[in-house]
């Protein structure tokens, strides 16, 4: 048994360093990360925060760790380039370097060369909003529907997003934990329990038709004057929120379209509110025959009512101004507008052989709208919110060289607006592209964490952005040749760089940029070296 054991011991071994030396031939070698979790107010080292190294590209490979006391953490991770994320109790999540919340932060570059040892992660502790929520009779409302909303500037515009939500307990209280500093709005949406329907029984009495409207921030009905709510690092906020009680109204909805039969059907309806958002309201479902059928207690205000029909293939879309009394829903030709198009390239080439993928960013509310092209370069998209809408190619090989619309307005990269209906679109591609591998120095020393933006001096909104990862590197794709300004920001800090009175306070430390070669160019910068003067705008 002896001598059996030590073969299997033997054994073992050499199934040890074969693997060993298997993974040195093929250059699986690991590297250390390392470093020190702190808080980002006190200084003062965080332990039990769950930290997470994850590949920017793929699934794998992907480790975790928890810090003692000392805040300190360990990887060993093979050469890459990788995301480390940071949560904590109090904590909302956040990327090294990155503003909780944002969209940014430094990657972590691991291999020969590379230093990823001794980071300093500072956690940013979250904030709150609290509140009680009460009716007109200042009774305590639960169960109502908080939802908090977010001023962030995403590609160089400041927009209103929401950010989460939560309910009232039976006391009429909220808390909105976990906010990054900020400023924010806040919405109630509640339906009086005293008037709502219970097993189809037909409600009587005059507080029965009662509604309490969305109210905001401030105790207002009109979003266009909901009053901000600013929320510090580790601090809370108090935004109490009285309703008011008005007389509901009732979408009397008609089945008219020749293609939607009769049935039980399924609404939702989203209400029009801040920063061109849409929040949900409610949901409902009721019978619709050929004679209609109604949704009673409506509250004042602009909603997108979404029908679902069993034996429909898409859903009907209608949105619907709501004051008082009753309001005719006429259901027919309310399928979600499309939009449909060809993509081709300039010049000789002409057609495309290969998908695309296309871009439409709503710049009321920021929301991506992902589009692939078929190899042959058509495509097809439905357009549930308004726009106005933005469109750009990227994947670094084209640029948008222009557009002609049917159904819409066009202006450059913009579908300002939409005519109602179905939208027909042609687009021109240009390789006529540029992308950029820079560095970022200061001497001889990476300096990571900076936020990178090319301004165009066209005064074109060219969304290019990027933050420096940890050994100074950052990454510009999609550029159209031309002439920029790059803006450097130690800090991190996203500024609104398509607003000219934002960008005044940093024209002397912008760097022209001339791009004027297709394909991927390097760009060192030298945060020690004077800035050449830019030309004025």
């Amino acid at each position: 048994m002896r001598a059996s054991l030590a073969m299997l011991a033997l054994l073992a071994m050499l199934a040890l360093l074969a693997m060993l030396a298997q993974a040195a031939s093929t250059g699986d070698s690991l590297y250390p990360v390392n470093g020190t979790v702190t808080d980002a107010l006190s200084g003062k080292p965080l332990a039990r925060v769950r930290l997470s190294l994850s590949a920017t590209e793929g699934s794998d490979p992907h480790f975790s760790a928890v810090t003692g006391a000392d805040g300190r953490f360990a990887f060993r991770a093979p050469a890459g380039k990788y995301h480390l994320m940071g949560e904590r109790a109090g904590y909302p999540q956040q990327s090294l370097n990155g503003v909780p919340g944002g969209g940014f932060s430094s990657a972590v570059l691991v291999g020969p060369g590379k230093r990823a040892t001794e980071l300093a992660f500072r956690l940013h502790p979250g904030g709150a909003i609290t509140g009680h929520v009460l009716d007109d009779v200042n009774d305590p409302v639960a169960q109502a529907n908080v939802a908090v909303y977010r001023v962030i500037v995403f590609q160089g515009r400041k927009r209103t997003v929401m950010y989460r939500w939560v309910y009232t307990d039976g006391t009429g209280e909220y808390r909105a934990g976990g906010l990054p500093e900020g400023d924010y709005y806040v919405m109630v949406n509640a339906r009086p329990w005293f008037a709502q329907q219970t097993g189809g029984l037909q409600m009587e009495g005059n507080e029965a038709g009662l509604s309490w409207p969305s109210m905001y921030s401030g105790n207002t009905m009109d979003p266009g004057a909901a009053a901000l709510v600013p929320v510090k690092e580790g601090g809370e906020a108090t935004a109490d929120i009285a309703l008011i009680a008005t007389q509901g109204a009732k979408l009397n909805l008609h089945l008219t379209s020749d293609s939607a039969k009769p049935g039980r059907a399924y609404i939702g309806m989203l209400q029009h509110g801040l920063g061109g958002q849409k929040a949900w309201y409610r949901n409902e479902t009721i019978f619709l025959s050929n004679e209609g059928g109604a949704i009673e207690n409506v509250s004042p205000g602009t909603y997108d009512v979404i029908v679902n029909l069993p034996e429909h293939k898409a859903p009907l879309y209608k949105t619907v101004s709501v004051s008082s009394g009753e309001v005719n829903v006429d259901l027919s030709g309310a399928e979600v507008p499309v939009m449909t198009g060809q993509a081709r390239v300039d010049g000789a080439r002409g057609e495309l052989h290969d998908p695309v993928q296309l871009m439409s960013l709503d710049e009321t509310t920021g929301g991506p709208m992902p589009v692939v092209t078929k190899p042959d370069g058509t495509f097809e998209a439905a357009l549930f919110t308004g726009g106005p809408y933005r469109v750009s190619a990227v994947g670094g090989k084209y640029t948008l060289r222009s557009m002609e619309a049917d159904g819409a307005k066009v202006n450059g990269a913009m579908i300002e607006s939409l005519y109602g209906g179905a939208v027909k679109l042609t687009v021109v591609l240009t390789e006529d592209v540029a992308n950029i591998e820079g560095m970022l120095r200061r001497g001889k020393e990476a300096v990571p964490g900076a936020a990178v933006m090319v301004i165009s001096r066209k005064g074109e909104a060219v969304p290019a952005e990027d933050q420096t990862d940890s050994d100074g590197s950052f990454n510009l794709r999609d550029l159209p040749l031309g002439d920029y300004d790059v803006l450097i920001l130690e800090s991190g800090l996203h500024i609104e760089y398509t607003r000219q009175e934002a960008l005044a306070p940093y024209r002397e430390r912008m760097r022209p940029l001339h791009l004027t070669e297709r394909g991927t160019q390097k760009l060192e910068i030298d945060l020690d070296a004077p800035v050449e003067a830019s030309a004025p705008h």
